[in-house]
C-alpha cells in the first residue's frame, strides 16, 4: 500500500544524506544495494479492471431481462406478430446472461491450485445463498400465507430450493470445486495450438450438436427447416455431453485471459448484432405459429448463446475505459452491481414474483406486456440491488468470521 511504501522512500533519502555528508564509495555501492531490495518490497497497487466488472453488471441484468419472458407468459403464447418477433429477439439476446458469468469465471480463475485456502472462496457464496434463501422464504411466507416448518424450512435450503434462482449457486459450487483440476488440465497443455485443441473439443461435444442435431427428416420439405412440421429430428452426432457446457465456457475464459482477441470492439458489435438479426428471424421462423418450441440451439449450450455471448465478452474487454475512473459515478455503479451481482440473482425472484403477478393481471395480452419491459425489469433490478446491499452487509461480517475461524484452526 502506499504508506508502505512512503515508509521505504523515507528509509532512502536517510541513506542518501547520509551519501552527501560521507561520500564514500561503500555508502555509495550500500544504498545501490538497499534501492534495489526496497523497491522490490514495495507492493504494487493492482488496479481494478472496471472492463470486467461492466461485463458482471451486463450479466446480471440479462438475467433479470431473460426472467421477463419467464414470467410474462411468453413460453405458452402463440409465436407470430411482430411484438413476438421482438420479445423472441431480445429473449435470444439476453440468453448470454450465464454464459458470460462461466467465461468470466475462467477468466478470472484460470491460474487457481489447490490449497487449504482456496476451498474458502465458497464461504461467501454460500453465505449469500444461505441470506437470500432465509429472505426469499420468509418473504413469500407472508405474501402468499403458505405455512412454513422449521423442517420445510431446512430442507428447503439444504436441497437448493429456498431461492428461486438457486440453480445457479448447485452448479457453480460444482464448478468451483473442480476448478483447480481444470486448470492441471488447461495449464499443463504445452502451447496455443492444444489449449485451441482442447477448447475446439469441448466445443464439439456440447455446442456443435446443437447446430447439426436440428433438422427434420421425415414430412414435407419445410420440415427440414421448421421442426414442428417433423416427427423425427436427424441425430448427426452424439448429443450426450451436452450437459458439460459451463465447462467450455470456462475454458473460453481461460483461453481469453491468456491469449486475449484482437477482434475490436466496434467490430464485435456489428458482428453482435448481425448474428442476433439472423438468429432472431431464425428462432421466430421455426417457432412461428406454435408455442416456443424448446431447441438446444437457443439454450445455453446451444450455438447461439455462444456466439453471442463470446462477442459481448470481447467487445466489453476490448472497450477503451480509461474515461471511467475511480471518481466518477459509472465507476462506483459497475463496481458496486458486480460486487453485489449474485446477491442480485437470487432475490430477485421474490420481486418477480410479486411484481409479474401484477402485471400479468393488469395486462392479459402476452404482446402487450412487451412495453413494460423498459418499466418492470428496472424496478425488479433496482428492489433486488437494495436488498442485496443490505444482505451483503451481513455476509461480509459472517464471512470474516467464518474464514477467520477456519484459518485459526488449520493453524492448530
Amino acid at each position: 500500500n502506499v504508506r508502505y511504501g512512503m515508509c521505504h522512500i523515507s528509509i532512502l533519502f536517510k541513506y542518501l544524506q547520509l551519501f552527501l555528508l560521507t561520500k564514500q564509495k561503500t555508502t555509495i555501492r550500500m544504498i545501490q544495494i538497499i534501492i534495489r531490495i526496497k523497491i522490490r518490497e514495495i507492493p504494487m497497487m493492482k488496479k481494478r479492471n472496471i472492463n470486467l466488472d461492466i461485463i458482471r453488471s451486463i450479466a446480471v441484468f440479462s438475467v433479470l431481462s431473460v426472467h421477463f419472458f419467464l414470467n410474462n407468459g411468453f413460453y405458452t403464447e402463440i409465436i407470430k406478430g411482430k411484438r413476438m418477433f421482438v420479445m423472441f429477439t431480445m429473449r435470444t439476446a439476453f440468453m448470454i446472461c450465464v454464459p458470460l458469468f462461466a467465461i468470466l469465471t475462467g477468466y478470472l480463475m484460470n491460474k487457481k491450485i489447490l490449497s487449504k485456502t482456496y476451498y474458502l472462496g465458497l464461504v461467501k457464496t454460500y453465505i449469500t445463498y444461505l441470506l437470500a434463501s432465509v429472505f426469499d422464504i420468509l418473504f413469500l411466507s407472508c405474501y402468499t400465507s403458505e405455512h412454513i416448518g422449521i423442517r420445510t424450512f431446512i430442507l428447503r435450503i439444504l436441497n437448493f430450493s429456498g431461492a428461486g434462482y438457486s440453480w445457479y449457486v448447485e452448479m457453480y459450487i460444482g464448478l468451483f470445486l473442480i476448478i483447480p483440476f481444470l486448470n492441471l488440465i488447461y495449464n499443463g497443455l504445452k502451447d496455443k495450438k492444444q489449449k485451441q485443441l482442447l477448447v475446439a473439443t469441448m466445443l464439439f461435444l456440447t455446442t456443435i450438436p446443437s447446430l447439426l442435431n436440428i433438422w427434420g427428416i421425415d414430412g414435407p420439405i419445410k420440415a427440414i427447416f421448421f421442426p414442428t412440421e417433423s416427427t423425427r429430428i436427424l441425430q448427426i452426432i452424439p448429443d450426450y455431453w451436452q450437459f458439460l457446457w459451463p465447462l467450455t465456457y470456462y475454458y473460453i475464459g481461460c483461453y481469453l485471459k491468456e491469449y486475449g482477441a484482437k477482434l475490436s470492439s466496434g467490430k464485435s458489435l456489428l458482428l453482435f448484432m448481425g448474428f442476433l438479426t439472423i438468429f432472431g428471424f431464425f428462432n421466430f421462423g421455426r417457432n412461428y405459429n406454435n408455442v416456443f418450441f424448446g431447441a438446444s440451439y437457443y439454450e445455453w449450450y446451444g450455438f447461439e448463446p455462444l456466439i453471442l455471448s463470446v462477442l459481448t465478452f470481447i467487445c466489453i474487454l476490448n472497450l477503451d475505459t480509461s474515461k471511467i475512473t475511480e471518481r466518477t459515478i459509472l465507476y462506483k455503479c459497475f463496481t458496486k452491481i458486480s460486487e453485489l451481482s449474485l446477491g442480485i440473482y437470487l432475490v430477485s425472484s421474490v420481486f418477480d414474483t410479486i411484481i409479474y403477478s401484477k402485471l400479468n393481471a393488469y395486462v392479459p395480452s402476452v404482446p402487450g406486456r412487451l412495453e413494460y419491459y423498459v418499466l418492470v425489469v428496472p424496478i425488479v433490478f433496482l428492489l433486488s440491488f437494495i436488498t442485496s446491499y443490505i444482505l451483503h452487509v451481513i455476509q461480509s461480517t459472517l464471512t470474516r468470521y467464518v474464514q477467520k475461524r477456519y484459518r485459526y484452526i488449520s493453524n492448530h
